[in-house]
């Protein structure tokens, strides 16, 4: 699927990406000062940079659309832009003290080997994501709304497990994407083998927060 420039997708989802990065950094745990942390599909590098100015020690910035990784990154010295697929990331040989991904683990989830994901975190480390929770209808729900002074139509809906998703801006081409629809007790299944993973939900939002094992 095609994603448009960081810019454009700025315009597009600026009703969601308007959430404090801060928020999903804080259900960690502890402090990322002097940590390594990885930001998976980084968009547009907002999580990266809240991680830098809490002081983490080296920020592994992950996205695999080149279009979307803003220019900025490239010019932090702690910040390590790696423009890979997630299959190709669990192969990448820093580990890290955090591993976050906001709003876009039901990309990878069902394609990734999670042992090799689990060995990129150190002991008592984590990895902390955030979804949706609700699950889809298969009819088509249309949502239209105004944000920003810009209006907004988006039309969603579950189809053989994948949810699809089209996102609408006045002046702009329209963007669709698919990725699979993933419940509770299906993402913590997953984990469980290598993770302790607790589950908080504020909003339409759940939080996974996935402590690893010493012994994983």
């Amino acid at each position: 699927m095609n994603y448009p420039t960081y810019k454009v997708y700025e315009i597009l989802y600026a009703k969601y990406l308007q959430r404090d990065p801060n928020e999903l950094l804080s259900k960690a745990g502890f402090s990322l000062a002097g940590k390594s942390v990885a930001d998976i599909c980084g968009g547009g590098g907002r999580l990266s940079l809240a991680a830098q100015t809490q002081g983490a020690n080296l920020i592994v910035y992950v996205e695999q659309e080149r279009d979307m990784i803003p220019g900025i990154l490239y010019s932090q010295q702690n910040i390590a832009v790696c423009n890979k697929t997630m299959e190709n990331f669990v192969t990448y040989l820093n580990s890290f003290d955090a591993i976050f991904c906001q709003q876009g683990i039901n990309y990878w989830i069902n394609s990734v080997k999670l042992e090799l994901l689990a060995e990129r975190i150190n002991n008592n480390g984590v990895l902390v994501f955030n979804t949706f929770y609700n699950k889809p209808s298969d009819f088509p729900t249309v949502r239209q709304y105004e944000f920003n002074g810009r209006k907004y139509v988006e039309v969603f809906y579950l189809l053989d497990g994948k949810v699809m998703h089209t996102q609408i801006c006045e002046g702009i081409a329209p963007h669709f994407t698919s990725f699979d629809w993933v419940p509770e007790e299906e993402f913590v299944a997953k984990l469980n083998p290598w993770f302790d993973v607790i589950v908080e939900k504020e909003r339409n939002t759940a939080f996974f927060v996935c402590k690893k094992r010493p012994s994983a």
